[in-house]
């Protein structure tokens, strides 16, 4: 098994942002089955984090057509290494809608993650929640400003 965690920014045109996303999810929820992968993907503001699970050779493939597909750009892989077990088992690529906490950039979440990946086994449900929480925990601090 294999987990593969990357960002990327909506390069789309921003009038097409939600029916993007929504076709990237109907996608996703009708081809990712097919390949035994599963995840989430975490939405924040224009910028995408995407927890994905599944054999590392259907990963690549993925990988490939997402860094290809037009509506994504600087994408970054964060994490990519064997795991265990699975952590998504029954979520078909899910979203988490962060989008009312303060913005991510990509050097941020590379710290997080390095930090995550020093101190915690990787498992992406507390990976995604980790996440989550530090968002809102970013959204507490501004709101103190």
């Amino acid at each position: 098994m294999h987990l593969t965690v990357y960002t990327s920014v909506y390069s789309g045109v921003d009038e097409n942002f939600s029916a993007d996303v929504k076709d990237i999810v109907q996608t996703a929820k009708y081809l990712n089955p097919k390949s035994d992968i599963c995840g989430v993907l975490i939405i924040h503001g224009h910028q995408f984090l995407q927890i994905l699970e599944g054999e590392e050779v259907e990963l690549n493939g993925l990988m490939d057509k997402i860094t290809k597909d037009p509506r994504h750009s600087s994408v970054d892989i964060l994490i990519n290494q064997s795991v265990e077990i699975r952590s998504f088992t029954d979520w078909n690529m899910d979203i988490l809608d962060l989008n009312n906490s303060e913005e991510l950039d990509s050097e941020t979440l590379k710290r997080i993650t390095h930090i995550y990946k020093e101190n915690f086994s990787l498992n992406g449900k507390v990976l995604a929640k980790f996440y989550e929480e530090m968002c809102k925990s970013l959204e507490d601090l501004r709101l103190l400003k």
